[in-house]
């Protein structure tokens, strides 16, 4: 016979039946699993949070990255007639390791990081910047009208600069530097924003 307990209604003290025992354990199931999910949803959302907050104060001008004049080693992309808003700044790198990269080689007038380089990284770059063999090589041709790549060096007082335009002409100088500098590792990363106007000028 089934358990019954007693439920007050008015004077009178009505019997009414107990719910059976599975659906009782279906309910404590449900809360339990409830309560799990708060406990796992909670650090997700404090998660999630703190990381839209700390991409959002890494958001820097670059301006503040660049104060140490031209650098050493820059690589632009130059959109061709009617795409000229396809320019941008594909990598730049400072003697003192700071260094500037678009988030994607091909699409280098969108988003930027910021960074450091491994000074073992710096060392051999400028090896290879300050290497009379590069000095030496030819200046490489661009297509009229036509999207081109420029890489402009510097040593000392010396500006030197070679250009090609992708799919049509290539340059052993900027294909060999455009490597170098796209797998590069970036040290506390930070994103910027765009455009690049003091970095614009050390290309002309």
């Amino acid at each position: 016979m089934p358990n019954k307990r007693l439920q007050p209604t008015g004077g009178r003290r009505a019997i009414m039946p107990e719910p059976p025992a599975a659906e009782t354990q279906a309910l404590a199931s449900r809360a339990g699993y409830h309560v799990r999910f708060r406990k796992q949803l909670v650090p997700a959302v404090v998660a999630i949070f703190i990381q839209a907050c700390a991409l959002h104060s890494s958001d820097v001008p670059v301006r503040s990255h660049v104060a140490e004049g031209c650098p050493a080693v820059l690589l632009t992309r130059t959109g061709g007639f009617g795409y000229e808003w396809q320019s941008g700044v594909v990598a730049a790198v400072w003697p003192s390791g700071t260094i500037v990269r678009a988030v994607s080689a091909e699409r280098p007038w969108r988003t930027h990081i910021v960074g450091r380089l491994r000074m073992v990284d710096v060392a051999e770059l400028l090896e290879l910047v300050n290497s009379s063999t590069i000095w030496n090589q030819p200046s490489g041709e661009v297509a009229l009208d036509m999207g081109h790549e420029v890489l402009t060096l510097r040593r000392d007082d010396e500006v030197r600069k070679w250009a090609e335009t992708p799919g049509v002409s290539a340059t052993p100088v900027v294909a060999k530097f455009r490597s170098r500098l796209v797998a590069l590792s970036i040290d506390q990363p930070s994103r910027v924003t765009h455009p690049l106007e003091d970095l614009w000028n050390c290309v002309r």
